[in-house]
């Protein structure tokens, strides 16, 4: 019998750059004109939390969507490693191990390290959401499970989600129609004056 190989899967990176605009991890805003900021507030960080999970499950409204994983090399030691992270991730119905699509981003100058994103398409549970936006929180501090990465979602053809960390995210939309619509989806979270300081000119 004839060995049938899997096809490769598709990265965020490149379905963002394909159907959205062009897009840097090292400079996530260079080139976007249709953005929106948000911002999430509250003590203790339970309070964000829920926030950040309520903003995911608005952006994917149920549906299929890209969710990326951004890990810094090298890491602090305490963190766990890129592989044993997405096997934990698992456990709570985020992604399957095998099946991560992953992007090395190599160091530039006045960008110290290198980075790996990990990329899957997903439906994200009510399990999974809960994990990402515990990820999202404690992510700098790798304080959840020992996880520190950057989280991404992406819904193809419309628009992409960054979070930054626990204050807030950037949304970055295909064009004005599409930004309208994620303003209305976001709006208890949308940062009206930020958003028209970082991205003044929208086409």
């Amino acid at each position: 019998m004839r060995a049938v190989s899997s096809p490769i899967p598709k990265h965020l990176l490149d379905v963002v750059t394909e159907t959205i605009e062009p897009f840097d991890v090292l400079f996530p805003r260079d080139a976007a004109r249709n953005g929106l900021c948000l911002q999430f507030y509250g003590a203790p960080a339970e309070s964000c939390r829920e926030q950040i999970e309520d903003s995911l499950r608005r952006f994917t409204r149920g549906g299929s969507a890209f969710v990326a994983l951004e890990f810094w090399l090298p890491q602090h030691r305490r963190y766990r490693t890129p592989s044993e992270a997405l096997a934990l991730l698992a456990t709570h119905d985020v992604g399957l191990v095998d099946r991560w699509a992953l992007r090395e981003v190599p160091s530039v100058e006045h960008v110290v390290g290198a980075h790996r994103v990990y990329s899957q398409r997903m439906v994200l549970s009510a399990r999974a959401a809960r994990a990402l936006s515990s990820v999202i929180t404690l992510g700098d501090f790798g304080s959840w499970e020992r996880i520190g990465a950057r989280v991404y979602v992406a819904r193809p053809g419309e628009a992409l989600l960054r979070y930054w960390d626990d204050r807030g995210a950037d949304v970055l939309c295909r064009d004005g129609a599409v930004r309208a619509a994620m303003l209305r989806t976001l709006e208890p979270y949308v940062d009206l004056a930020l958003t028209n300081a970082v991205w003044p000119r929208r086409t």
